[in-house]
């Protein structure tokens, strides 16, 4: 199905807040590690601002998310 142009894609990154949480890594000290600040963080990771490539693949490095899962942590569309 062909996504309308005006229409802006939401990711549902509620895998990779468990990632995190599961990790006992606290938002604040992923922001750390990604170099920006915490607000900024929960933007991102609450789809008001998309994250860069560079942060998703520090992110992938800092939870050790396998390459084969990749796509569930950071593409997965919310319905």
């Amino acid at each position: 199905m062909a996504r309308s142009k005006n229409k802006k894609c939401v990711f549902d990154f509620g895998k990779l807040q468990g990632r995190i949480k599961e990790l006992h890594i606290t938002q604040d000290s992923v922001a750390k590690y990604l170099n920006i600040n915490k607000s900024t963080f929960s933007l991102k990771i609450n789809n008001q601002v998309p994250f860069s490539q560079d942060e998703v693949n520090q992110m992938i490095t800092l939870l050790k998310i396998p390459d084969d899962e990749i796509k569930v942590y950071f593409f997965k569309e919310r319905v």
